[in-house]
């Protein structure tokens, strides 16, 4: 889990929603030394950039509402869910999620948990999708750049 406001009680309560049905340990990385923090999970409160993109990276699912750990979850091809606190708040997160045809995966603050296919996601298919939206901002930058240089 990574998530802010520090405690986030609904993301907390998802992810023990999830680990019931699982089994699987509970990482929350955020949040102080002093703030209450639940026994059953695992508090990292000093993961530097590194350790903090491997524990994404290593992670079987990512509970998050970050827009910047939505992205990495989904370049690191590992299965999340996205929480928006509000529609407005989340709008960042919508839109990359309807972008790559990833709806299933956000989550609005108070909405029912996910009861099962926590795992199931169609990466490759994101993944064009991705590409061709990389490939065709290189492209309008690449034709910004030359009409500014006049070439």
């Amino acid at each position: 889990c990574y998530g802010s406001p520090y405690p986030n009680r609904y993301l907390e309560q998802m992810a023990l929603h999830i680990q019931k049905q699982t089994g699987m340990k509970i990482v929350y990385l955020y949040g102080l030394p002093w703030q209450r923090f639940d026994k059953r999970i695992k508090h990292v409160f000093d993961a530097g950039p590194l350790e903090f993109l491997a524990w994404i990276n290593n992670a079987s699912l990512v509970l998050t509402t970050s827009f910047h750990c939505t992205i990495f979850s989904i370049n690191f091809k590992r299965p999340f869910y996205s929480v928006y606190l509000n529609k407005e708040d989340g709008l960042r997160q919508m839109n990359i999620l309807a972008c790559l045809q990833m709806e299933n995966r956000g989550r609005q603050l108070g909405d029912e948990f996910p009861s099962q296919s926590f795992f199931e996601i169609d990466f490759d298919a994101a993944h064009c999708r991705l590409d061709k939206m990389r490939a065709d901002s290189h492209a309008y930058l690449k034709e910004m750049l030359s009409v500014g240089s006049g070439v």
